[in-house]
């Protein structure tokens, strides 16, 4: 597990059930190897996982969520990229240095940015079209915009330079 910027990333190598399924769910970014599987056998307890059942549908869907939920059925990582829960795939053994990758890329961006952009999604996700539109505005003009990072990053374009972030 990784966190740049209040981003999270996980990597699923191997089994993630019960609590780690949770976990791997209610990442930002979520990659697996192709040998991991992943499972909710709660119901078998007589209970069932209470953060998958608010985070699941929001990703693969109510219906699936379900399905998966009720059964506890053993997913695999295939599957669960089908269906939005991880973000890619990797073959077993190369995907920490993919995932090093995207860490790296996202750490050398504007932490602000960076910041933003991820509460704006978040902030917009569980509403209406209209209000998510309205939040992102907000949380772009008036949080995003007093930063000086952006005004930076717009001014090296028009200059075709690399820009130089300050709010690290």
């Amino acid at each position: 597990l990784n966190d740049i910027c209040g981003v999270t990333v996980a990597l699923v190598e191997g089994e993630a059930f019960d609590g780690g399924f949770e976990l791997a769910a209610f990442c930002d970014i979520t990659y697996a190897s192709t040998t991991a599987k992943f499972c909710h056998p709660e119901i078998n307890l007589g209970v069932f996982p209470m953060i998958a059942t608010a985070i699941l549908p929001r990703l693969a869907g109510r219906n699936l969520a379900l399905e998966w939920i009720l059964s506890g059925k053993v997913i695999t990582a295939k599957e669960a990229e089908a269906y939005g829960v991880v973000n890619k795939v990797f073959p077993e053994g190369s995907a920490l240095m993919d995932v090093n990758e995207f860490v790296d890329k996202v750490a050398s961006l504007s932490a602000p940015a960076v910041i933003w952009t991820k509460r704006a999604v978040d902030r917009s996700l569980y509403t209406t079209v209209m209000d998510a539109l309205r939040i992102s505005e907000s949380t772009y003009m008036i949080e995003l915009m007093n930063n000086l990072d952006p005004h930076e990053g717009i001014k090296a374009a028009v200059e075709k330079r690399d820009p130089v972030w300050r709010d690290k």
